[in-house]
């Protein structure tokens, strides 16, 4: 992902993937926190049984938390841009290139 802030791209978007992350990942804590009292086997995706056999249920429920809290942090950083006047927003300033010897 770039760097910019696409502007064609409505903030609330990330705020609400952000949202729903952060949500899910309160979900997950709880369902592996069932999971591991009753014990047994579960299908679960590859790539969440190999961070859950690496870091535990806190891995999973941490990467998810710290992708929904990216996501909200870069929407709200868009609004912030939105919401500032065209006079506010700062200039990119670009390094000239050196004259050709």
């Amino acid at each position: 992902m770039s760097a910019e802030l696409n502007d064609e791209e409505p903030w609330w978007l990330p705020v609400l993937g952000g949202l729903i992350m952060l949500g899910g990942s309160v979900w997950v804590y709880f369902d592996l926190t069932s999971f591991e009292a009753e014990g047994g086997t579960r299908r679960i995706n590859v790539l969440v049984n190999v961070i859950y056999d690496f870091a535990g249920k806190w891995g999973v429920v941490g990467l998810m938390a710290i992708g929904g809290a990216g996501a909200l942090w870069a929407g709200l950083c868009q609004l912030s841009e939105q919401s500032r006047g065209p006079e506010e927003k700062p200039v990119r300033k670009t390094n000239p290139t050196p004259p050709a010897n």
